[in-house]
């Protein structure tokens, strides 16, 4: 009895080894590795694939215009190298015989509503998005409740290196991120809190707490992310991309609930001159509509590649909140306006700016040779951070 208890016994733990075994291999990844002659190498797993692609999402991006063939080798090990058209962050799926995965060799990132694969190509000629061995600065979550759509909401807050030995008050930035994305993507994608620490390490820009908020706000009983009748994610949904509809949820969130949270739970400079929005596409959207319509609690705004905007006359948008030069040159201490020239929304981008400079608008132009991607949106930051609060300098 006891010999066939023992065999049981090993039989299962046979069993548990080899399902676990079985697991690991199911799970296997390989790191993307970047090659020192400026390409990449990537691997995939699909020992009975007939074809596997590497599928930049929304392409062309900068990772590669087209789908990129993988070849299959030893062990049904996929491969493929290749130099991708710009460096930078860019998202991407693999194709397994017409069925689209994720690389589970990959980083995931929230973006497109879903965790996705993201590879981020180093750049030789820039470093200051890096991690440097400079005083950093601390990522923290502020949770707040939220009676406009019921639901607690978290913010990502940086602040800077030195906030908790100090008892200074600090002007705030609030940083708005894109459609599908959240309030993570501005630090995991856009190495927001890296900039901000190289910058200050630099003496290029003022201390400051920069605040990065969910861009979406549904109604109660809605799901956080967006979401059509039918089950599917997108900003069409309830509480989605609706920027420049005045008294919108997220302006309603904006106004009446963060930046009372901000102030009461951090040494903030709580007046309109030591506050600033800014964003990028759907973000910068937020950040026009929400200024152009409380000029009277900010006093600087950055728009990063914004998307949906439409025409913007001055004379007329917003209810002519941008009418009267004068008074505007009077309050707004920084308006900047930045596109790329690889961006499809580089014109509109450039029309928002021609406006204000032909009304007589000051504002400051930053043109970068990028795409709708993430390596313009930091060159962005990093150009706009230093114009902020020059009375603090």
């Amino acid at each position: 009895m006891q010999s066939k208890v023992l065999s049981l016994l090993l039989g299962c733990a046979c069993l548990s080894t080899l399902a676990l075994a079985r697991s690991a291999n199911a799970q296997v990844g390989y790191t993307p590795t970047f090659n020192a002659d400026g390409t990449v190498t990537m691997k995939f797993v699909a020992p009975n694939a007939t074809k596997v692609q590497i599928v930049p999402i929304n392409k062309p991006n900068g990772l590669f215009k087209t789908d990129i063939a993988m070849t299959k080798g030893d062990n049904g090990v996929w491969s493929a190298t290749f130099k991708p058209d710009r460096p930078g962050f860019h998202y991407y799926n693999i194709n397994v015989d017409g069925l689209s995965m994720i690389d589970p060799g990959a980083t995931l990132y929230w973006g497109l509503f879903n965790y996705t694969p993201g590879l981020d190509v180093p750049d030789p000629n820039l470093d200051f998005y890096s991690l440097k061995d400079v005083p950093h600065g601390t990522i923290r979550y502020q949770l707040y409740n939220s009676k406009v759509t019921g639901k607690t909401r978290r913010a990502t807050v940086y602040t800077p290196p030195g906030y908790d030995k100090s008892t200074d008050k600090y002007p705030v930035l609030y940083l708005q991120h894109g459609a599908s994305e959240n309030e993570d993507s501005w630090t995991h994608m856009g190495k927001a809190n890296l900039i901000m620490d190289n910058l200050l390490a630099d003496k290029k820009a003022v201390p400051m707490i920069v605040v990065m908020d969910y861009g979406y706000a549904t109604p109660p009983g809605q799901p956080v992310v967006p979401t059509t009748p039918d089950g599917r994610r997108g900003s069409g949904g309830p509480g989605g991309r609706n920027p420049n509809t005045p008294g919108n949820p997220f302006e309603q969130v904006m106004v009446t609930e963060l930046i009372p949270t901000i102030d009461r739970e951090f040494r903030t400079l709580a007046d309109r001159d030591h506050r600033a929005m800014a964003g990028l596409s759907m973000g910068g959207a937020e950040s026009l509509q929400i200024v152009s319509t409380h000029m009277d609690l900010f006093g600087s705004m950055g728009l990063f590649h914004p998307g949906g905007t439409g025409p913007f006359d001055p004379k007329t948008s917003f209810g002519g909140t941008w009418a009267n030069t004068e008074d505007v040159n009077k309050k707004m201490h920084t308006i900047f306006i930045a596109a790329g020239t690889l961006d499809n929304l580089y014109n509109q981008n450039k029309g928002i700016h021609t406006s204000m400079d032909t009304a007589g608008i000051k504002n400051t132009w930053f043109e970068s040779e990028e795409a709708h991607e993430w390596q313009g949106w930091r060159k962005d930051l990093h150009e706009f951070a230093p114009l902020l609060f020059a009375d603090k300098k």
